[in-house]
């Protein structure tokens, strides 16, 4: 901007685009965090599943540590 009054604009316009700047960053390590909880959630969801799935419920009741008491 030209003039007396360029020097102040120009001076808040560069605050507003650092500003601006700073937050488009906070955003992306935000997306790039939920992105990654995806992965983890998903990988982690499948390996409970084939876990639970591996256990013999029927086994665990008889041989129960408790019930030797």
């Amino acid at each position: 901007m030209e003039g007396d009054r360029g020097a102040p604009f120009d001076g808040k316009q560069t605050e507003i685009n650092e500003r601006m700047r700073a937050i488009g960053s906070i955003l992306v390590d935000f997306l790039d965090g939920i992105s990654g909880n995806e992965k983890l959630t998903d990988g982690l969801e499948d390996q409970i599943r084939a876990t639970m799935s591996g256990i013999d419920v029927e086994y665990g009741g008889k041989q129960s540590a408790i019930s030797s008491y």
